[in-house]
């Protein structure tokens, strides 16, 4: 639907007014959501003066607003021709913000200036075919700058991760749409790459602990079904959406208590009532604490393992919730980097092998959730790469895919027939030709 109003505008570079409790801000949008006049006056107690606020707003009628203290204005109003009316803000005796108003109180313009009475900068809303959006103008511009709305992503946790560190944008707004940032063109084109780089960041998160609440789905459903698809695989497609999960590994069986013994020096009173000690549990006794809590989204993950001196995570260790092990293996910069197992969600392996930067690179064993199939191979970004044999739960060798020095490729199906399919590509993967043989032949 896009923007209809703009209850305040600030120059986030000059003015550091939080507009969520501004009171001004409030006081406009209670207006236009009430659309009735909106009227009082009351105190607010500060660490040294009081500041006095009165206001009234009503329609057809220019606002009336008054802030001040025992000994000086703050803000105020000032009328102009056609019912208009300007609200003027005062920093350190000098006028330092006008916001101008049309006579049915939407919002024309806000101006800034220095403390010699010059233009530092005037924001003004302006009608596109997308909607509202800003002009802006200043002496430090060659030319008037249009910015726009932020816009937003679509995944609550990439737009959270934006607006806790995305600081590059000049001009924040009020709105009836909540409080929205305003990037010019060149701006836009850093928050694109930011935004990008918030999915991938999510994604090593996602990644990184395996399971990130409650009401996730399990690992197997987040994993493009393509990673354990290969294209040319004519033997099989593996449906990864449909996992069923590993059984439980069996946890070790606590040894039985030894029988209590006495050394020959021991006197044994019948009259005497011995009182024997429990044993206790040691891990009861002595919780391990972590080295480390990580927390993604409002779930702790405890690490235990080696850090740096940046309380990083580095070199051999294990992250576990609720007592199974997401990851075990060796880190670099907080990073899965160096030889490691990767679990699902049920316990199961799901990786074992090479990362880098928490990838799956190098070589590696992956095991599909959904059949147990196992791919033994070369891995690039999370996927098999290159030279790799696809094996059944059983031990039946389903395809082996060889990269030739020349870039062209060989895959070879074990098909259940006992034929086999051997294809040929070129680099850019596309087919040369195709035969089809009996096992038996080729002996």
């Amino acid at each position: 639907m896009g923007i209809k109003y703009f209850y305040n505008i600030i120059y986030t570079k000059i003015d550091d007014t939080d507009l969520l409790y501004d009171i001004l801000s409030n006081i406009r949008k209670e207006y236009f959501d009430e659309k009735t006049k909106v009227k009082s006056k009351f105190t607010v107690n500060s660490e040294s003066n009081p500041v006095f606020y009165e206001y009234s707003i009503e329609h057809n009628k220019p606002m009336f607003w008054s802030v001040s203290t025992e000994t000086s204005v703050i803000e105020t109003v000032k009328n102009m021709p056609d019912d208009k009316y300007s609200i003027c803000a005062n920093k350190n005796g000098y006028l330092f913000k006008k916001l101008n108003f049309s006579k049915y109180h939407t919002l024309l313009k806000v101006g800034y200036y220095s403390k010699n009475g010059e233009l530092i900068c005037e924001i003004e809303p302006r009608r596109a075919s997308i909607g509202l959006c800003l002009l802006m103008k200043s002496a430090s511009f060659s030319e008037p700058l249009l910015l726009f709305s932020m816009p937003k992503s679509g995944d609550d946790f990439v737009d959270k991760m934006v607006d806790e560190q995305f600081t590059d944008y000049f001009v924040e707004a009020y709105t009836d749409e909540g409080v929205v940032k305003f990037l010019s063109n060149e701006q836009l084109i850093i928050y694109n790459n930011f935004v990008d780089e918030c999915y991938h960041n999510k994604e090593v998160l996602l990644s990184d602990e395996s399971f990130i609440s409650k009401d996730e789905t399990e690992l197997a459903a987040k994993i493009n079904p393509a990673y354990f698809n290969v294209k040319r695989n004519l033997s099989e497609i593996v449906d990864i959406t449909k996992a069923e999960p590993f059984e439980d590994e069996i946890s070790p069986k606590i040894n039985e208590k030894e029988e209590t013994t006495m050394d020959e020096n021991t006197i044994v009173n019948s009259n005497i009532e011995i009182k024997v000690e429990e044993e206790h549990n040691p891990l009861e006794e002595y919780k391990v604490l972590p080295d480390k809590v990580i927390e993604v989204d409002g779930t702790e993950y405890l690490y235990y393992g080696n850090l740096d001196f940046a309380d990083n995570r580095d070199g051999y260790g294990r992250t576990m919730l609720n007592g199974k092990t997401t990851y075990e293996g060796y880190y670099s910069n907080d990073k899965r980097n160096g030889v490691g197992s990767y679990y699902y969600k049920d316990g199961g392996l799901c990786y074992f092998g090479d990362w880098k930067d928490n990838s799956r690179n190098g070589l590696g064993v992956g095991i599909s959730s959904v059949d147990a199939s196992i791919h033994v191979g070369t891995w690039k970004d999370n996927k098999p790469f290159s030279n790799g044999v696809r094996l059944a739960k059983d031990g039946n060798v389903k395809f082996v895919r060889k990269e030739l020095s020349t870039g062209e490729t060989v895959l070879i199906n074990f098909m259940p027939d006992d034929s086999v399919i051997i294809a040929k590509y070129d680099i850019n993967e596309n087919k040369i030709g195709e035969k089809t043989y009996n096992i038996s032949e080729l002996i």
